[in-house]
């Protein structure tokens, strides 16, 4: 529908902690010593990372919907766009939790 609005959700919490179970999370994730030092706040080269690989996926989402008319129609080509391009080779997604599994979208319509 033209009226809806998209929403693109981020699965933070297994961006974060793959291993997240009953609400914890060890502080050795993804490499890092401590992904997040206070328990809540991603901060340091930790923070850099999380924070790149969500803006990263977010935008392949957009391109891929908004943007296919670009070329940009699947994933693989959606993680393409520059702007993704350039987060991931900055600061590299992990490989046990692909981007594309992170994120879902959904709308909604007006009534």
């Amino acid at each position: 529908d033209d009226g809806s609005v998209a929403f693109t959700i981020l699965r933070w919490h297994r961006l974060t902690c793959p291993a997240f179970a009953d609400g914890q999370c060890p502080h050795r994730a993804r490499g890092f010593a401590d992904i997040m030092p206070d328990g809540r706040h991603p901060t340091g080269p930790a923070g850099m990372w999380l924070c790149a690989q969500a803006l990263a996926a977010v935008v392949a989402v957009v391109a891929q919907h908004q943007l296919a008319s670009l070329g940009y129609e699947d994933w693989p080509t959606a993680r393409s766009n520059p702007v993704t391009a350039c987060l991931l080779e900055q600061e590299p997604a992990a490989s046990d939790t692909p981007l594309e599994e992170l994120t879902t979208r959904h709308f909604v319509c007006p009534p």
